[in-house]
């Protein structure tokens, strides 16, 4: 696979579909990931309307491990030489997690270059300043996982802002230990172990090691509400609303009172590599329509944006429908059925 000379660092990187008619497309994994996160399920799929471009960024899968330059505002950066060296004047940006800041970088350096932005559960340092803002605890880490590690001897605080990244950390030695892992662990950090193969694992302690990732990663590259308020593009900020990142979410409807908010019922941090239909069609449903308009639909009127949920939503292989007093009904083979279901209920009611 091709690489590029970058900022003195060789990334490497992939581009899918045909380049003729085609906007441009940016596809950017968190930490302790690569581009293979979005290849296998959305490339291809996304590759029937744009140019899709994947990367890895620098210290992960087949990019060089530089000693120094892992702060995301350095990452953006590296994505925007490599957009360069493509010949990418402008293009629109899907990100996970860490990639989100990294693309929020890249839309504050270089404005005008970005069409659009699909944040998935990225959480953005340094808003909790801003007026409403969601504080305090994460209840379901409180009350569900910081249990659970403490019962397997892991000393993590769930209400650390960092708390993703130090997770990281335990799961990768978990992953090079010689013990099993608990299956408890498994049933709650699955998609961590599963992207987490030895080699993964390896890689990811030795970069943070050997070079100052771990400090550049936990500095985190503040934006300030002012900056992320001047972008003037379409944006589609999706979080599970199980997830750490979530909080971040409810501070960015004060942000971006114009943008759209979705929350995926049930799901946690990594619902693109477990609920990638989902996503797909959230993603093809903005782009159609908000990116073809050209323009954001704005509410001048309005202070703070609100999260959408779906009633309908699919977890693993079920489908479920919320009630809106509360509760939901399901599983259910299909969307159909969960909804003849609910029907069924509010005629008996």
């Amino acid at each position: 696979m091709p690489k590029a000379l970058v900022n003195g660092v060789h990334l490497h990187y992939l581009q899918v579909g045909d380049a003729a008619a085609r906007e441009n497309l940016v596809m950017v994994h968190g930490l302790a990931s690569n581009l293979a996160f979005w290849y296998f399920q959305y490339a291809h799929e996304f590759a029937k309307r744009f140019r899709v471009t994947l990367l890895d960024l620098r210290g992960h899968g087949g990019s060089d491990v530089a000693s120094s330059g892992y702060k995301p505002a350095d990452l953006s950066l590296d994505v925007g030489g490599l957009l360069d060296h493509l010949g990418i004047a402008e293009a629109h940006f899907v990100a996970h997690s860490f990639g989100g800041l990294v693309a929020l970088h890249h839309a504050r350096r270089r404005p005008g270059t970005v069409r659009s932005l699909v944040l998935a559960d990225s959480h953005v340092p340094g808003l909790l300043g801003v007026q409403g803002a969601a504080t305090g605890t994460w209840v379901r880490g409180q009350q569900v996982i910081r249990p659970v590690l403490q019962r397997h001897g892991i000393d993590l605080d769930t209400d650390d802002p960092h708390f993703g990244f130090r997770l990281l950390g335990v799961m990768a030695r978990l992953r090079l230990s010689e013990q099993p892992v608990p299956e408890e662990l498994m049933r709650l950090f699955g998609p961590v172990m599963v992207k987490f193969g030895r080699h993964t694992a390896a890689q990811w302690l030795k970069l943070l090691s050997t070079t100052t990732a771990e400090a550049d990663f936990l500095d985190g590259g503040s934006l300030q509400d002012n900056e992320l308020r001047k972008f003037d593009f379409p944006i589609f900020a999706i979080y599970g609303d199980s997830s750490h990142a979530r909080r971040t979410g409810d501070e960015l409807c004060n942000v971006w009172p114009e943008a759209e908010f979705r929350l995926m019922q049930g799901a946690g941090h990594f619902f693109p590599v477990s609920r990638a239909d989902e996503l797909i069609a959230l993603c093809n449903q903005f782009w159609q329509s908000k990116v073809d308009e050209s323009r954001k639909v704005r509410r001048p009127n309005d202070t703070r944006a609100f999260f959408q949920s779906d009633r309908f939503y699919m977890i693993d292989d079920g489908w479920y429908c919320s009630l809106r007093e509360g509760g939901r009904l399901g599983p259910f083979v299909s969307r159909d059925e969960a909804a003849a279901q609910l029907a069924a209920v509010l005629a008996a009611m």
